[in-house]
């Protein structure tokens, strides 16, 4: 990941069944976005929540990308007081939360991307995750 790892996260606390995290990694914040996620278990998916920040520019979706294929997307909207409150001067801090479910295909080992994409076009890493897909 070209932004670096900020910090890392015990994949066990984040194991769905027929999805494993094996290991969350979160891009230390850049320049232009703030942001981080969570992935929560879910009956057969894989839940991220979280929330993403533009600094100079407005975040227009989150997605999710598999060996370059985009395999999740969402737009922001969900409210976030914390945020707000956090970034008073930013706009758009009070709907900056998110929530993408991703339902695997296939099984085996993968690498997810997660990005911020900026109104500009700009796609901003916030953190990668390997999983394991059992069928």
């Amino acid at each position: 990941m070209e932004a670096g790892v900020a910090h890392s996260h015990d994949p066990r606390v984040a194991d769905a069944p027929g999805v494993q995290v094996l290991e969350l990694a979160y891009a230390k914040p850049s320049e232009r976005v703030r942001g981080s996620f969570r992935a929560e278990p879910a009956a057969s998916t894989l839940e991220l929540v979280g929330w993403a920040l533009g600094i100079d520019s407005p975040v227009a979706w989150v997605e999710v990308v598999s060996n370059g294929k985009v395999v999740g997307r969402a737009t922001l909207g969900e409210e976030r007081t914390d945020i707000a409150e956090a970034y008073p001067g930013v706009e758009g801090a009070g709907a900056s939360g998110f929530h993408i479910a991703l339902e695997p295909s296939g099984s085996g080992r993968s690498r997810l991307t997660v990005r911020a994409g900026l109104d500009d076009g700009q796609a901003i890493p916030l953190g990668d995750l390997r999983v394991e897909t059992a069928r």
